[in-house]
């Protein structure tokens, strides 16, 4: 005989969670975004646009993890406390035992059906060579991954990548839910995500910025998120932890008639600071098209460690007593390649025992499209540094100026060289670019 089953338990709502919503718009070009890489040729740094989800949920809780860090994370007493806050929030594998594992307390859901992806080319072939075009000249420097290799083009594998733009192909909506007590954390968090960060890859470069979109305005801008962080104090773990730190972020005015004219400009600038005419080189006195020799010590310093140069290149334009390579800063790996033949191979700057350090400089654009920030993060910074030729290192080399060291490099004609720290020198710079 059957027996009727019990009835089920009455339902009740938690009243200690919250749930909050923010339309969002892509601002600027995506670089890559989907979880595939491309065919031979590009390596794992050209990635395919995932056409089915190019919004992916995992992306976005990545990137509201780093947001949380540089937002509330570093501000924890120490790295257990770090831990164990993120895993109430994120969760955690079950390899890490000193936090538990399993879900986190945020729930995220995002719906992005309605996003149709086109296309951005920064590059060109001209006589079998990728080359910028001309009013994308700043974005292509700065989506250099884009472009073929020597070695590609020789074996045929001469195609080139695109960004994907987002821009003009509608809004995506993002969802998250979270415990009363977590929700300022996380509202500043996504607000600091959309001010200063993106989706895909090189968004430290700016591709894949956001722009609140429809009713989305409650989320700061980067002036108020700049303002609740600096109320926080100096972060205990800001050494460790990428942090915002708002005393090294300045605003940008390029005039930028929209979004990718603002990046261009500000991309530009970088580029102008590292390699530029008259900034991070020499004008070159015999080719037209034949750059100048570089301001900055790493090229003679690599001639020194390999000894061997040039004649052209013999006598040091910018050589200092130590082996000083303060590119370093601005992220690893660096790739030095010579022009000549009688110069270095192909060399590799890279922190000992790894092959990459994220740089620290964020650059973000405004929501008008008009303006910039140039924000250095309080971490990563380069520890034992490396000269890596077919990985062989040939060197550990310095990587921070002296103030000794930084007058003789200012004292070669080049105005770049502001401070030792070639960071807070570039911020000094593209602020002052008018």
């Amino acid at each position: 005989m059957s027996t009727r089953p019990e009835a089920p338990a009455a339902v009740t709502f938690r009243e200690d969670v919250t749930t909050h919503s923010v339309t969002l718009a892509f601002l600027t070009p995506m670089f890559g975004g989907g979880v595939r890489t491309n065919q031979p040729g590009h390596g794992s740094q050209f990635k395919l646009m995932d056409d089915v989800t190019p919004v992916r949920g995992a992306s976005v809780r990545g990137q509201l993890r780093y947001w949380w860090r540089a937002t509330s994370g570093a501000w924890c007493k120490d790295t257990h406390e770090l831990r164990r806050r993120e895993a109430h929030l994120f969760g955690s594998a079950a390899s890490q035992a000193d936090t538990g594992s399993g879900p986190g307390s945020v729930a995220t859901w995002i719906d992005a059906t309605a996003l149709k992806p086109g296309n951005v080319k920064p590059l060109q072939v001209f006589e079998q060579r990728a080359r910028a075009i001309r009013a994308l000249s700043g974005i292509a420097y700065g989506a250099f991954p884009l472009s073929p290799s020597d070695a590609d083009n020789r074996n045929g594998h001469s195609a080139m990548g695109t960004l994907h733009d987002l821009g003009s192909a509608g809004t995506f909506d993002l969802r998250w839910q979270c415990n009363r007590d977590d929700a300022d954390e996380l509202w500043l968090a996504v607000s600091a995500w959309v001010a200063f960060g993106g989706l895909g890859g090189r968004t430290t470069r700016g591709f894949g910025q956001l722009t609140p979109a429809g009713e989305s305005s409650h989320l700061l801008d980067a002036e108020g998120v700049l303002e609740r962080v600096r109320a926080k104090g100096k972060p205990p773990l800001g050494d460790r932890v990428p942090a915002i730190d708002p005393g090294a972020c300045r605003k940008v005015d390029t005039r930028g008639r929209d979004a990718i004219d603002t990046l261009n400009s500000t991309l530009g600038l970088l580029r102008d600071f590292r390699q530029g005419v008259g900034k991070g080189r020499r004008k070159g006195n015999q080719q037209p098209n034949r750059p100048g020799r570089s301001f900055w010590p790493e090229p003679d310093a690599i001639r020194r460690i390999a000894n061997k140069s040039d004649p052209q290149h013999q006598t040091p334009v910018a050589a200092l007593k130590r082996k000083v390579f303060p590119r370093a800063a601005f992220g690893m790996p660096i790739i030095f390649h010579f022009q000549s033949r009688q110069d270095p191979g192909d060399t590799s700057l890279q922190p000992a025992g790894r092959e990459r350090m994220r740089s620290p400089l964020q650059l973000a654009i405004d929501p008008d499209g008009r303006n910039a920030h140039l924000l250095v993060m309080t971490a990563p910074r380069p520890g034992r540094t490396e000269l890596v030729e077919r990985r062989k290192a040939l060197a550990v080399v310095e990587h921070t100026l002296t103030e000794e060291e930084r007058r003789e490099l200012a004292s070669k004609g080049s105005p770049i060289f502001t401070n030792t720290d070639v960071l807070l020198a570039f911020l000094d710079f593209a602020a002052g670019k008018r």
